[in-house]
């Protein structure tokens, strides 16, 4: 698959809110991120995320970091193509003095084996409890 990847703009923000909805199962907070919420979010952090363009020109993913720490989503029908792990290595080129790190789920396995197969190390495991 031939993939274009880009640094994000304003034009981006809306796609980038919307996509991290529609996968919010593999982030850690579930809930449903706002407008306003993710404009005020991506006017602090906008400059730290990259784009992913299919061959068709749209958009197909997003991949960024705030402080170091990684967030990154991939549109349902373009999974396991190679797509996250071609962005988190241009992650990797755009910002190369930045140390970073990234959360999963325990189960989110697509993502774990993604950053293992860069090189990336395991460091913790964790299970979060909550009373609801």
């Amino acid at each position: 698959m031939e993939l274009v990847i880009k640094k994000s703009e304003n034009k981006d923000w809306d796609f980038i809110r919307l996509l991290r909805n529609q996968c919010s199962d593999g982030f850690f907070s579930n809930e449903e991120i706002t407008t306003k919420e993710h404009e005020l979010f991506m006017s602090k952090h906008g400059e730290n995320h990259l784009i992913a363009f299919g061959e068709s020109g749209e958009r197909i993913g997003f991949i960024g970091h705030v402080k170091g720490d990684v967030r990154l989503a991939v549109s349902p029908e373009h999974r396991k193509k190679g797509v996250a792990k071609k962005m988190l290595k241009c992650l990797i080129d755009f910002f190369p003095e930045t140390k970073m790190r990234a959360q999963a789920k325990t189960s989110n396995h697509a993502s774990i084996n993604t950053f293992l197969s860069l090189g990336w190390e395991r460091k913790f495991e964790c299970v979060i409890l909550e009373n609801e």
